[in-house]
């Protein structure tokens, strides 16, 4: 069965991936020297969540950023997957809801006009779905042609002290 993404080397890209995300976890450990803040509480950079105390006392933003290269055939589920994805990193620091939802997508340059037209609108239908789903919503993003398809967002949810774990 062939690949609707055009991945043709899925195997190779995930083993490139795999090779990348180790070689930026290096590059980032300089950045994930602790910050304290006044509530003796360490913030930052970290591998799936910051928590980010906000200007207003007692609140702090909670963000993640995730993308997938495609995992299925189904561009629908696919749009599900990845964002199902993006919101587990809030939910595995205790985070229930999620106030904002932005949509990374980029959409390879390998496919044909006809299949952009019929597998873009079904992956962005299942991220947005599945956002509604969660009880939040895509409000903006990013889209642009990129030689390798891949699906992704940012998730982040305003919280007090006591709506997460750290």
């Amino acid at each position: 069965m062939s690949c609707l993404f055009s991945c043709s080397n899925c195997w190779r890209v995930g083993v490139l991936f795999r090779r990348l995300v180790v070689v930026l976890q290096l590059l980032i450990v300089g950045l994930n020297t602790p910050i304290v803040n006044g509530e003796g509480e360490h913030i930052g950079v970290g591998l799936d969540s910051c928590v980010i105390p906000t200007r207003h006392k007692g609140l702090s933003l909670i963000q993640t950023t995730d993308f997938f290269y495609p995992l299925v055939e189904d561009p629908y589920v696919q749009g599900q997957i990845a964002c199902a994805n993006v919101l587990s990193d809030l939910y595995a620091m205790g985070v229930a809801d999620c106030d904002n939802m932005l949509m990374l997508l980029g959409v390879s340059t390998d496919l044909s006009k006809p299949e952009r037209d019929v597998i873009v609108p079904m992956i962005i239908a299942g991220f947005r779905d599945l956002c509604l789903d969660a009880g939040t919503s895509v409000n903006g993003g990013q889209s642009v042609l990129n030689p390798w398809f891949i699906i992704g967002g940012v998730a982040s949810s305003v919280c007090s002290r006591e709506e997460f774990i750290m």
